[in-house]
């Protein structure tokens, strides 16, 4: 409800976890079901098929952690969080890190009871479920309606979620938990079914791979590299490394760069000391190699790699010339209210 979240809509997010007290057809998760499935049989009865584009966004499982109340009972009790926060000395060793926790407000969350984060990750996990079985339903409606076989679906997310790995919570930082997340692209007619591709891709190889499907060209200044023929016929992408940036909310300087390249990740920082890490043998990103002499030569290449895709003073002056307009943080903050005939607002994210 209006004047419940700070500026930034975080607030206490592992005590606010739990089952929602929204009725779930008021919710935000169900409305957009309801109304993608509507716009889906309108589109069935356009006799000259015309073709279409929809983008159905949930906000789940972002925070709030608020789920059915019975998918949220079903994994009260069987959520573990692993580890606890002292064996992650060396995570807050790396200044951007701890910056970026701190100011996501995540940085409370280690000195917090165990109970929460395991309340809190039975909620993520409900909302996950949640989720799941909303796009199960659209995707249903797409069959029955007889719209599946030359519809492209794309399931795919802006950030993915610490959820208690590390003992931190939220995002911005560059281990897997944050900065990795699903790429699912389905096109019965065309695209080879169940196939996975293990090779590093990036969300901005979307964009190009959709208008190569669609038959028309991508801009001339499009970064990414269409993952068509990789669809088809399972060959390697054109690209073998990915990158990402990330600057710190209000305090942009603190800023860094991450390369994946095969199965190793680097992350470059401007404050502080660097990352390597061997993703085999290290899935967890818990042995940093920067400065091993073995790794030496590794390292070296993914820094010049580095420094020679990222322009931070670029960056930083983005994130300084782009602050929230009012406009922004009032949408930011009640998008997902309505109003009653009554005037009464409500909120539609529980």
């Amino acid at each position: 409800m209006p004047g419940e979240a700070d500026e930034s809509g975080l607030g206490d997010i592992l005590e606010n976890s739990g089952a929602t007290a929204i009725p779930l057809p008021m919710t935000q998760t169900e409305i957009c079901v309801a109304e993608t499935v509507k716009y889906l049989q309108l589109q069935s009865g356009e006799e000259n098929g015309a073709p279409f584009f929809l983008s159905v966004n949930f906000d789940k499982p972002h925070f709030p952690y608020r789920a059915p109340e019975a998918l949220f009972e079903k994994y009260r009790g069987r959520a573990a969080v692993k580890e606890g926060p002292p064996r992650y000395a060396q995570t807050l060793a790396v200044e951007f890190v701890r910056k970026a926790f701190e100011v996501n407000g995540a940085w409370e969350h280690y000195s917090k009871d165990a109970g929460l984060h395991r309340q809190a990750f039975a909620a993520y996990l409900a909302c996950v479920e949640w989720i799941d079985d909303a796009i199960g339903r659209i995707l249903r409606s797409l069959r029955s309606l007889g719209l599946e076989g030359n519809t492209i679906v794309v399931y795919a997310s802006d950030h993915g979620e610490m959820a208690g790995d590390k003992g931190a919570w939220q995002k911005t930082v560059f281990f897997d938990r944050s900065a990795k997340v699903p790429l699912i692209i389905k096109y019965p007619s065309r695209f080879l079914s169940g196939a996975a591709v293990k090779e590093c891709v990036g969300l901005i190889d979307l964009f190009p791979t959709l208008c190569e499907a669609a038959g028309i060209p991508a801009p001339a200044f499009c970064d990414g590299v269409s993952l068509l023929d990789t669809l088809e016929t399972g060959r390697s992408p054109a690209r073998d490394m990915v990158f990402a940036e990330s600057a710190v909310l209000k305090v942009p300087e603190h800023a860094g760069c991450m390369v994946r390249k095969g199965r190793y990740k680097y992350n470059y920082y401007l404050q502080g000391r660097h990352e390597l890490y061997d993703m085999e043998s290290d899935p967890g990103e818990l042995r940093n190699l920067v400065g091993e002499p073995e790794w030496k030569e590794t390292e070296k290449e993914l820094r010049e790699t580095a420094a020679e895709f990222w322009k931070p003073d670029e960056q930083i002056a983005r994130c300084r010339n782009c602050p929230m307009s009012e406009k922004e943080k009032h949408f930011y903050l009640y998008s997902n209210q309505f109003s009653l005939p009554d005037g009464t607002l409500r909120d539609a994210k529980p």
